[in-house]
């Protein structure tokens, strides 16, 4: 079960024991002023909180989403100086348009210049073409899917952005730390010999198809961290994204900044 339907069903359990106990207090004052009215009195009570409660959470709910598309929305506008000439799609599972703006910015603010990414998409392109904008830097990017790595190269071509953006095809294999499959270690070490200290690490995959599935990039990467470095992890609401960072803390001391105005949420994260 992902994160979302637990907070609907969490939401639900909220409302029914709202009515429930509403309902027996009710019930109870009637039965003691006129005990013939009270269970036709008390169904009735029953009715109406739940029409009411359900009608606040609803608008509640609207309003909120209602906001995040505002805030997405905004940042899809300022982030168009940045997305070039060259169609890369953008499905429901890249990272959300708002967190990309606030990486972005982060990038430019803190002056971090060598990035390494799980997980290649729209954000290597938008790290890439940043780069070359500030005139510096490098973003290296796991892919684990073979035609998407294809699609990952060829646009990095077109937009001329090989100074500034490898991505190289690792395939998933056993890891032993996790017990989930991770990216190709001869594949990621590569990374490691070509950047000794790296500024930004983010970990958007590999797919989150096991608990620990994104768990191997922190302890692999830990060694070329720096004071300073950031650990971004997407999709941090999620169950298994909430289980990575459990265990990141558990061997490695972190501090943890939640990042939750977005639907699936981000993790900003330091070494300790």
């Amino acid at each position: 079960m992902n994160n979302s339907s637990t907070i609907t069903r969490d939401r639900l359990l909220l409302v029914a024991a709202a009515a429930f106990v509403s309902t027996l207090v009710f019930y109870l004052v009637i039965y003691y002023i006129y005990q013939p009215l009270a269970t036709g009195a008390a169904i009735a009570w029953a009715l109406v909180v739940l029409i009411v409660l359900f009608y606040v959470d609803r608008k509640r709910t609207g309003m909120l989403g209602l906001e995040n598309e505002n805030r997405e929305l905004r940042a899809f506008i300022n982030l168009q100086p940045l997305f070039g000439k060259t169609f890369v799609p953008y499905g429901f599972w890249a990272m959300e348009a708002n967190n990309l703006q606030s990486l972005l910015s982060t990038i430019q603010y803190n002056g971090y210049r060598t990035v390494v990414e799980c997980g290649a998409g729209v954000s290597t392109l938008l790290i890439g073409n940043l780069l070359r904008q500030l005139g510096q830097g490098h973003i290296f990017s796991l892919e684990e899917d073979e035609k998407w790595h294809a699609v990952m190269t060829s646009a990095i071509v077109h937009e001329g952005l090989a100074d500034y953006v490898t991505v190289l095809h690792a395939p998933l294999e056993a890891n032993a730390d996790s017990g989930a499959a991770w990216y190709s270690l001869v594949v990621a070490r590569q990374i490691l010999e070509q950047a000794e200290q790296i500024d930004l690490l983010l970990v958007d995959g590999p797919k989150s198809i096991a608990t620990l599935s994104r768990y191997p990039a922190l302890p692999f990467f830990a060694p070329a961290l720096h004071q300073h470095s950031l650990i971004v992890l997407d999709d941090s609401k999620r169950t298994n994204e909430l289980a990575v960072i459990k265990k990141w803390g558990e061997v490695l001391k972190i501090d943890v900044q939640q990042v939750n105005q977005s639907l699936r949420g981000q993790a900003h994260i330091r070494l300790g």
